[in-house]
C-alpha cells in the first residue's frame, strides 16, 4: 500500500492504468488480433482448415498503424530502464509512453526489469505477482513507470512484458 503525496499523484496513476487498459484491453488505435492457431479469433468454424491471417497478418496491422512503432520513440527518457527484448509495439502517448515486448518467460523478464528500477533507486510503490501475471509501480523525480506482465491469454502469439512511463511535469 502506498500514499498519494501529491494531488498529480492520483492523475498519474490513472493515466498508467489507462495506459495498460489501452495495451491489454484494446482500443480501435490498435491493431486487429488474428488467430494463431487456437481458434479464439478466427470467424471460420471451429475444426476448419480455413485459416483467416497468416502470422504475418499481426506485424502487418502494427506497421500499418500510424500511432504504432516497434521501436522504442526517439522521445522516451534515457534514464529510464528498458529491458533488451523484441519490441512488439510502443506507443508515444505525448505525456508518457507505452511499450510492449515479446518475451519468453514474462516473469523472469518482469523479475528483471523491476530489479534494476529498485536498484537504481526508484521508489517501488507497488508490485505483486500471482498466476502468471504481474504488476509493479515505480516512482522517480520525474517519471512514474507501471510494468506488467502476462504469460497466457495476451491475444498475442507470446507471452508479453509491458511498460507505461508517464512524466511528471
Amino acid at each position: 500500500m502506498f500514499t498519494l503525496r501529491q494531488p498529480s499523484s492520483l492523475a498519474l496513476l490513472a493515466a498508467l492504468g489507462l495506459g495498460t487498459a489501452v495495451l491489454l484491453g484494446g482500443c480501435a488505435l490498435l491493431p486487429s488480433i488474428p488467430d494463431f492457431g487456437n481458434g479464439s479469433n478466427d470467424s471460420s468454424p471451429q475444426g476448419s482448415d480455413e485459416s483467416s491471417d497468416d502470422d504475418d497478418s499481426l506485424e502487418d496491422d502494427i506497421e500499418d498503424n500510424p500511432f504504432i512503432e516497434q521501436e522504442v520513440p526517439d522521445t522516451f527518457p534515457d534514464d529510464v530502464p528498458r529491458p533488451d527484448l523484441e519490441i512488439l509495439l510502443a506507443l508515444d502517448l505525448g505525456t508518457g509512453w507505452t511499450i510492449a515486448y515479446k518475451t519468453d518467460d514474462a516473469i523472469d523478464d518482469f523479475d528483471n526489469l523491476a530489479d534494476t528500477f529498485a536498484g537504481e533507486g526508484w521508489e517501488e510503490l507497488s508490485r505483486a505477482s500471482s498466476d502468471g501475471q504481474a504488476f509493479a509501480a515505480y516512482d522517480s523525480a520525474a517519471y512514474q513507470v507501471q510494468l506488467n506482465a502476462a504469460t497466457e491469454d495476451t491475444g498475442y502469439d507470446t507471452p508479453i512484458l509491458s511498460m507505461t512511463v508517464v512524466r511528471k511535469d
